[in-house]
């Protein structure tokens, strides 16, 4: 998505770890001292620990800017083949214009959501709740009636829907593009377990 070199955080080196010798009787029970794991937890536990943390879902909701908490996108995760779909059905790009590829990047975020959410969702005394009669909305003519948004052209599609509702906004909908990349790829957890000293 929008993600450049600068915006992934740097890994911390850590400090090197003691070894230790392994008995033969221990069947590659390794036990370690390790800064993610107690004195003598066999690395096997310490995987398992780690699975078992992954989330069960496999979906993420993201605020939509400028609706006051009161718009949400329930998002999931795209599968590498998709975005190769995706990129492949861009207008052609001209590498030396930059203002051209401004534009394919702005696209492609939006298209990036489109594809990745699942609903959206209204949020009511802080639950989330369904919108219109009940069945999931996108972002869709149907949304865009429900939220009562003007001048939508039908043919502009889903992109067209989403960036009104996004009033507009590219920046915006990089920056929600951006950390949907982020939970995708799992670097926000990553980051936010250094931040937490997980």
């Amino acid at each position: 998505m929008g993600l450049r070199l600068e915006d992934i955080p740097d890994t911390p080196i850590r400090p090197e770890q003691p070894t230790v010798e392994l008995a033969p009787e221990n069947h590659g029970e390794v036990r370690q001292a390790a800064a993610d794991g107690s004195p003598g937890t066999s690395l096997r536990d310490s995987l398992r620990a780690a699975y078992e943390a992954l989330p069960a879902s496999r979906t993420e909701t993201f605020e939509i800017p400028g609706w006051k908490g009161l718009l949400v996108m329930r998002c999931r995760r795209v599968e590498p083949e998709e975005l190769i779909r995706l990129r492949k059905g861009l207008p052609e790009i001209d590498p030396k214009d930059e203002a051209s590829l401004t534009r394919a990047q702005m696209t492609m975020n939006a298209d990036f959501l489109v594809l990745a959410t699942e609903e959206v969702l209204g949020r009511q005394d802080g639950e989330l709740v369904r919108l219109g009669d009940g069945r999931p909305m996108r972002f869709n003519m149907e949304l865009a009636r429900y939220l009562n948004l003007p001048d939508i052209d039908p043919g502009e599609g889903a992109r067209g829907v989403l960036r009104r509702v996004f009033d507009g906004n590219d920046l915006a909908i990089k920056r929600v593009a951006d950390l949907a990349d982020e939970w995708m790829s799992g670097a926000r957890d990553d980051r936010e377990g250094r931040f937490l000293g997980k």
